[in-house]
């Protein structure tokens, strides 16, 4: 016969939550792979950008231009884009903000395809990149919580940092091998076929 259910049983010790177990909703593992996606687009077109006004310019001080032209826009946006993630739609304001991407990134690969690049247009293109990533990155961690319950929110954070620095190791070299066997305005079509590719 079997045992009837009390409260010491209904009350077992849970189990210990997987590491990956975030990854196992849809919800969030979309998420995840768009903000893996973002970075390394991120840290591909930093390599570009150098790439293209180290060509164009012999100024150490462009060159240096690219990373704070990347950097920037966080400082500035992230306490907007905070609030703002907070009373608009993320998921719309998150394709909004990966349709600003595509959009920099695309005028920069059909710039420099074209053979119409300038160091300003590509500093100036580089910062708007690095605006629409400062304001989805805020979004994507914003939306983290909407996918994973309380008790997985510790796991899901984690695995966002990997994501960010796996871009961060992958994104340059991936972005070196593309521009040595292309050229670097190849890179930025790949770049913007990536971002496609999030959107969708």
């Amino acid at each position: 016969m079997a045992q009837p259910l009390t409260e010491s049983t209904t009350q077992a010790a849970p189990a210990k939550e997987s590491a990956l177990a975030p990854l196992r909703r849809p919800g969030f593992r979309a998420v995840w792979s768009a903000l893996a996606g973002s970075q390394l687009v991120i840290w591909m077109n930093t390599v570009g950008a150098v790439t293209v006004i180290a060509a164009l310019s012999d100024s150490p001080t462009l060159i240096a231009l690219v990373q704070t032209a990347n950097s920037v826009p966080a400082v500035l946006l992230a306490l907007v884009m905070g609030s703002m993630a907070d009373i608009v739609d993320r998921r719309r304001f998150a394709v909004a903000s990966q349709g600003w991407m595509l959009a920099s990134v695309a005028t920069l690969a059909a710039l420099t395809l074209g053979d119409v690049i300038t160091p300003g247009l590509a500093l100036g293109l580089t910062f708007a990149l690095g605006a629409g990533m400062a304001t989805t990155f805020v979004i994507y961690q914003a939306l983290t919580q909407d996918f994973v319950p309380h008790s997985e929110l510790p796991a899901a954070v984690a695995l966002n940092g990997v994501a960010i620095n796996l871009a961060r190791a992958v994104g340059p070299a991936l972005a070196g091998l593309v521009i040595a066997a292309l050229s670097a305005g190849a890179l930025f079509a790949v770049e913007a076929g990536l971002l496609v590719a999030i959107v969708g």
